[in-house]
């Protein structure tokens, strides 16, 4: 078997190679709906979330792992428009990180916002009202309009059950498909 920190180097490696095929091939990610499945649950997993949080402690080659997922997923979201993955990738604001995003603040400022269609912009509002009537504290009117079904439930894509879903990342994290 191999270390984890051979596990992180390798998925590390990975990482840097599907970056690199995104830049010459944007739809490369959006046509293997299974690849992005293992990106998000990359994205989730427990262990890039505490490299992230630990990133000064990292070698300088691992500090980027957050980056290249981020620069990855953003070509899949041009691609498939997939509002769960915009909103997964807000998260990055939430820590402190020694890397530049605003490359991904530049994307929803000038793509998503300035170009995409006003379908996709609905849907986006959508799916901040569900987040919203989901965090709802219990007993106001947001959260007992939560318990009645609506017509935006159900808004977003999700993505195909395939063998990625039961993948495991380097780090060990056994998600299930968003």
């Amino acid at each position: 078997t191999t270390s984890s920190a051979e596990e992180v180097e390798l998925q590390h490696q990975g990482l840097v190679m599907l970056q690199t095929l995104t830049v010459f091939h944007p739809t490369f990610v959006a046509h293997r709906p299974a690849l992005a499945l293992l990106l998000r649950l990359l994205w989730r997993a427990p262990g890039r979330i505490q490299r992230l949080e630990d990133e000064e402690s990292l070698k300088p080659q691992h500090q980027d792992e957050s980056r290249l997922l981020v620069r990855c997923l953003v070509a899949y979201c041009r691609e498939s428009r997939d509002v769960g993955v915009l909103f997964d990738l807000l998260s990055i604001f939430l820590v402190t990180s020694l890397v530049d995003y605003s490359f991904l603040k530049d994307f929803y400022r000038e793509e998503v916002a300035l170009k995409w269609e006003p379908a996709c912009k609905r849907q986006i509002v959508a799916h901040f009202l569900r987040l919203l009537r989901e965090t709802a504290a219990p007993g106001t009117t947001a959260s007992k309009a939560a318990a009645t079904p609506t017509a935006m439930e159900g808004v977003t894509a999700t993505a195909p059950t395939t063998a990625a879903a039961t993948a495991t990342p380097a780090d060990g994290a056994t998600t299930a498909p968003p």
